[in-house]
Parts: C-alpha cells; structure tokens; sequence
C-alpha cells in the first residue's frame, strides 16, 4: 500500500472495502490503506461489530515522491498516513468491511496510536529484533526469550559486463551504510513498525 499509484481512497468519506481470499484456508491480515489525517476513521465488519484500527505515518520520503505530488489529480494523494485494521477471511470466500469517518476532535482523536515510541525493540519476547539506540540499525534478533546477535548493511554492486538470469560478474561492493541511521519505531495496538532512512534515495 505504500507505492505510489492512485490514491482514490484518501478522498472518500464512505466506502466499502472488499477483500477476496482464493486459498482453501481462512486468513487473518492487516489491511492497510493510506487516508488524509485529520480524520477520524471507523472500521465495521459485516455484523456491524467495530473493529480496532490503528494510524501509522507514511514515511516522509514516500510523501516527498513527485508522483504523490503531481499536479494530475488521478496520481496526486493527499494521504499521509496508513489506517491499518485485522481484516478476518473465509477460505475461497470474500469478506466486506465499512469504512465511516468523522472530523477530529479531543474526545475522538486517535492520533496518539501513532507517536514514536523510545523502545529500541519491536515484536514480543518470542520473536522481535532489537535496535541499536546510537547507529538505528538492527543488532539482534530476539526469539524465545534469547537474543541471537544480526548485522544490518546495505549497498549495491558494480561491474563493467552486464549480469544476467545465470551470471553474475560484479567488480566490487559499494556500501550505502555509513555507521548511523535515523531510526523511528512506531508502536500500537495491532502492528510495530520501523522507518530507517540511510541517506536522501535510500530508506
């Protein structure tokens, strides 16, 4: 949900949301959908149970993408933020949930779902990673209780010949770390979410 295709969405106040499962098995996903933020939204299943959604940010450098901002209104988004709710689906079945909105005020705003947390790790003590507070990068995946240590680096290859589907000829390793990252965990009642940026075209 995070390219940069049309947003339509973002724009409507109400709408329904299908969502189609072709396996032979039920399915339990988090849906996310890019909305406006200055809105408070409301997620109704086809029993008119309300469902708990939670509001993450979109990562500012996928706002700064000039298709986001383009002044042809059928690929501009106005969205700057995700909504993100557990959408439950039967096996070879379809299951539809009802999106209603309202206007922000103190006694229904739920932008305080979606503030930067200080906790350097996300997930849960059976499975999580954890992150370094100074560099922002991952320095150990957590599993049952027992942290195992893990490096995080990027970078891309060189070479002077094309490479193909079975080879591979690369001259050297350039790095796009350079020790440190800025580092943002967003944290909520349904999902943990982090946003590493390394540098202006890489995050």
């Amino acid at each position: 949900m995070l390219g940069v295709e049309p947003r339509i969405l973002c724009l409507i106040k109400n709408t329904v949301l299908p969502f189609y499962n072709s396996l032979g098995r039920s399915l339990d996903r988090y849906v996310r959908v890019p909305v406006r933020q200055n809105v408070v939204y409301t997620i109704q299943d086809n029993k008119g149970a309300v469902l708990q959604t939670q509001l993450v940010p979109i990562h500012e450098k996928v706002l700064q993408l000039s298709e986001r901002n383009s002044e042809n209104v059928e690929h501009a988004s106005s969205a700057t933020v995700e909504l993100i709710f557990k959408a439950s689906l039967p096996a070879l079945g379809y299951a539809s949930y009802f999106v209603t909105t309202a206007p922000v005020s103190q006694e229904n705003s739920q932008f305080n779902e979606m503030g930067a947390s200080t906790d350097m790790m996300i997930g849960t003590s059976m499975l999580g990673l954890e992150f370094d507070q100074t560099t922002g990068l991952i320095t150990g995946l957590l599993k049952n209780n027992i942290s195992l240590p893990m490096t995080q680096s990027y970078g891309y290859y060189t070479g002077d010949v094309s490479s193909g589907a079975y080879i591979f000829t690369p001259v050297n390793f350039v790095s796009l770390s350079n020790g440190k990252v800025d580092l943002t965990v967003y944290k909520g009642p349904l999902v943990h979410e982090v946003h590493q940026t390394y540098s202006d075209p890489f995050s």
